[in-house]
């Protein structure tokens, strides 16, 4: 097990513990509120590395991924995380970061979003829909990748010289808070995490540097800086200053007067012109609200507001079309959305989108499979038109073409849960079991479930030779689960 010193947490709510899990923790950097250009950037090299590694993070981050797969609702939604996602590397590629991210989004009406080392962001649906616009969401977004870029953890951990926080406590205590269950916890973990606790209480300071790089990376992607003071007004708004469960973002992140001033203060710093909201954020956000709200309640509503006299703008009725698919009526869904007009390329493509999966459902394969691939032909690495043409293909027994779509999906680097799923049943529709149960652990390996890996990888086995490249993938995948369960079980 690995016991180099490493204390974490990037906040999150309260665990069944009793113990505060801060988003934010100690650090040093005073900060300011002027305009910052590159040079100002504070060296996070020394002594970060020293206390905890990048190589370090990114073992964390795997360990914790799996986990927050296997405990909390992440989302699968193909739009909603490929809208989140771009969003995010807008900002990243406009900005300059370099530093690589894993963003998650949470099925949950709570308000809330924490980040955890190595890059690895998680957005509750109930906070994206309480934005009123993508400046807002854009906002959160970029001040958790700050506390992430400013290695705020790594580099709180250096003035705690008694301590000898383990790999497996860190990720005990984060997941605690997370997953809101001490199951995670064995009694040693306990003990050792309770005499850390007075190291993880709200930094002020770090809270101010977030804020204060948040505005940059915003202003550099030409996305209204102003977001970030405007959503924490929208969720004072909502929460009436009561920061209860269903605000946890706002416990870790308190909302003062004077924090809304200064971030208002900074965004008047940059000059330029700055888009504060775009068509695709309301689309999507109408697409949350429809799958996170109970179909009946969300229909009755829209059929209450069309009785007042109420025009459903094109994001509306999507929302509404999405509803009815997830209601089973997918006439009704198909005709509300060929009534939408637009010529805006992204706008286009989720409306083809959602066309082609009622098609699916009514049995229309040959055009559903029609209009997938021709998206793909136009976005071959958008992952919501891969997954949905895969889809497809299973449905219309071209698995052959399914499973290759799927594989290069895996060689891309989007190893999801629901990635390794599609791959085997694809791997089992063209008769390839052992490829199917190799799949099968990689699903589970994501999900931090080891033991289920390991029985898929013994079937694996029963049929497959020795000296074979599909022993190769075997012996590959059961080295993974056993590194993970010497570092972290």
């Amino acid at each position: 097990m690995v016991t180099s010193p490493t204390l974490s947490l990037f906040p999150m709510h309260a665990s069944a513990l009793g113990l505060l899990l801060v988003l934010l923790v100690t650090g040093a950097v005073q900060a300011h509120t002027d305009v910052i250009d590159d040079s100002e950037l504070p060296s996070v090299g020394e002594p970060a590395d020293r206390v905890m590694t990048q190589a370090e993070e990114a073992r964390i981050k795997r360990f914790l991924k799996a986990q927050l797969y296997g405990h909390l609702p992440v989302s699968e939604d193909p739009e909603s995380n490929a809208y989140i996602r771009s969003l995010a590397h807008r900002i990243l590629d406009r900005a300059g970061i370099q530093q690589e991210f894993d963003l998650l989004i949470v099925h949950n009406q709570q308000v809330n979003a924490f980040a955890m080392p190595g890059g690895l962001l998680a957005f509750y649906t109930g906070l994206i829909t309480k934005a009123r616009n993508e400046s807002e969401l854009a906002g959160v977004i970029a001040h958790e990748m700050a506390h992430v870029t400013q290695r705020h953890l790594a580099r709180m951990q250096d003035y705690m010289s008694n301590s000898n926080f383990s790999l497996l406590t860190m990720a005990g205590v984060i997941l605690a808070g997370v997953t809101q269950t001490s199951a995670l916890l064995p009694a040693a973990v306990l003990s050792q995490a309770a005499e850390q606790q007075r190291f993880l209480n709200y930094s002020r300071a770090n809270e101010q540097e977030a804020d204060r790089f948040a505005s940059q990376f915003l202003a550099k992607a030409g996305i209204d800086p102003n977001g970030v003071a405007n959503f924490f007004e929208v969720l004072i708004k909502h929460s009436g200053h009561h920061y209860g469960k269903d605000f946890e973002y706002l416990s870790t992140h308190p909302a003062t007067p004077s924090r809304i001033v200064e971030a208002r203060d900074r965004a008047r710093q940059y000059q330029g012109t700055f888009v504060q909201d775009t068509m695709e954020f309301r689309f999507i956000r109408q697409r949350m609200i429809s799958l996170q709200t109970p179909t009946h309640e969300r229909l009755g509503l829209f059929q209450d507001k069309l009785g007042a006299g109420h025009e459903p703008q094109a994001p509306e009725q999507y929302g509404i079309a999405v509803a009815w698919q997830k209601h089973g009526d997918h006439a009704r869904a198909l005709e509300l959305l060929r009534n939408i007009r637009t010529d805006v390329p992204e706008l286009r493509l989720l409306l083809n989108l959602a066309e082609a999966e009622s098609q699916k459902h009514l049995g229309q394969m040959d055009q559903a499979v029609e209009v997938l691939q021709s998206l793909y032909q136009k976005y071959p690495a958008h992952t919501a038109v891969e997954l949905y043409l895969a889809q497809a293909y299973l449905t219309a027994g071209q698995a052959d073409q399914a499973l290759k779509l799927i594989r290069k999906r895996v060689r891309r680097g989007i190893q999801s849960p629901q990635t390794y799923r599609l791959l085997a049943e694809a791997a089992n529709a063209t008769h390839q079991p052992v490829i199917s149960h190799i799949a099968l652990a990689g699903h589970y390996l994501s999900k931090g479930q080891l033991r289920q890996a390991a029985n898929q990888l013994e079937i694996a086995e029963k049929h497959t030779k020795a000296n074979s490249a599909n022993q190769a993938r075997i012996d590959h995948r059961r080295k993974e689960i056993l590194i993970m369960a010497n570092e972290f079980y």
